[in-house]
């Protein structure tokens, strides 16, 4: 097997609609071991995406379960992962929170209120009553926990309006963020992932 996927890495693993947090622990010409939060799942032969994220964007692998181990420790054993496609529009891992946020169009002194969808690094996913067009830029003034409330800048890059709604869900991409923020902002996903995924 091409060596794709190193050792050490951490991978998003989707199986049956469910999605994991994983890392390679090992990788050879004939199979690949990875961590995994159970023992009793996915079942042998279960088609499984690996989505490997790195500096610009994000590779999605498609395989499939040929064994598991005896312990959680062990993991479970997937075929050789093929390539299927790399994508460049998304860099980093977004974690979904319900953080209320307060959002105004730049050139506007009018206040909304909103709740964030999902946060990365490269941006965020909020629904709100705002009245935002896509590119436009807004600002998003969000208090991650604790941590002082930030404001970041950014530009609309999803407009999701369902008929008859009284709330938009709104995409934006970060513009030219302060460092402390995306410090903040890292820790927190890291905080997350870590939550959900204990044994990584």
């Amino acid at each position: 097997m091409s060596h794709a996927i190193p050792d050490g890495a951490h991978c998003l693993l989707r199986v049956m609609g469910q999605q994991f947090w994983i890392r390679v622990t090992e990788s050879g010409d004939d199979a690949m071991r990875v961590s995994f939060p159970g023992l009793d799942y996915p079942l042998e032969g279960m088609q499984i995406e690996l989505e490997l994220h790195e500096e610009g964007g994000y590779r999605v692998f498609n395989t499939h379960m040929i064994g598991r181990g005896e312990t959680l420790e062990e993991g479970i054993v997937l075929a050789p992962p093929q390539e299927r496609q790399q994508r460049t529009h998304r860099s980093a891992i977004r974690v979904d929170t319900q953080l209320p946020v307060i959002v105004k169009d730049q050139v506007s002194l009018k206040k909304h209120e909103g709740t964030l969808i999902n946060l990365s690094q490269g941006g965020a996913l909020f629904t709100t009553e705002a009245p935002f067009d896509f590119d436009s830029t807004i600002e998003m003034t969000l208090t991650l926990p604790g941590e002082p409330a930030y404001t970041f800048m950014g530009q609309v890059r999803h407009v999701d309006s369902a008929r008859g709604a009284t709330h938009r869900q709104i995409g934006i991409r970060f513009i030219s963020p302060e460092s402390v923020a995306m410090t903040a902002v890292e820790q927190y996903i890291v905080t997350q992932l870590r939550a959900l995924y204990p044994t990584i």
